[in-house]
């Protein structure tokens, strides 16, 4: 079994950085990157850890056997981009991350704008102890496109926002 992209994705590459075989595919290192709607799974790599599928904010991920009819033709999209660009020695190494050094302190981070990209930014940064994360907005109401902009049936999209619930403070300058 492997795991198959099975709609035009967000392409945030956290699913890049967990898989362990280095299977998804075009990463930011890799020319197809800027032109291509989606990431890709190769059939033949994956080793069927799942990892991915809980790194994907959209929900795009689906095991192989268990994709409904109408995901059925990502098996062979997602196969096929391998033909078009098989997997070799010059593909770049997967990244790893960079730990923030204990003795640097807290990391203060400031973010514009409340919108999706940076609600996934502050919850990537908040998943590290030593930082603190500021968003600023100019609207009254926080999460732009999330709140308005996301499908009723993007539920799981939508649910970044929980993350950050308890945790807003509104501020007038």
């Amino acid at each position: 079994m492997a795991y198959v992209i099975t709609q035009a994705c967000c392409n945030d590459v956290s699913c890049v950085e967990v898989c362990p075989v280095n299977c998804i595919h075009p990463t930011p290192d890799e020319a197809p990157f800027a032109t291509t709607e989606m990431l890709y799974i190769d059939p033949d790599t994956c080793i069927d850890c799942g990892a991915c599928v809980d790194e994907c904010p959209v929900d795009a991920i689906a095991a192989d056997n268990e994709l409904t009819p109408a995901q059925e033709p990502y098996l062979e999209i997602n196969a096929e981009y391998y033909r078009r660009y098989p997997i070799g020695p010059d593909w770049p190494e997967l990244r790893s991350r960079r730990k923030i050094p204990a003795d640097l302190g807290t990391l203060r981070v400031a973010i514009v704008g409340s919108g999706p990209a940076a609600c996934y930014a502050a919850q990537e940064l908040t998943s590290h102890s030593a930082v603190q994360v500021d968003i600023f907005d100019r609207l009254p109401t926080p999460f732009g496109l999330v709140r308005a902009g996301v499908a009723p049936d993007h539920q799981s999209t939508k649910g970044i926002a929980n993350v950050f619930r308890s945790a807003i403070g509104h501020k007038n300058t």
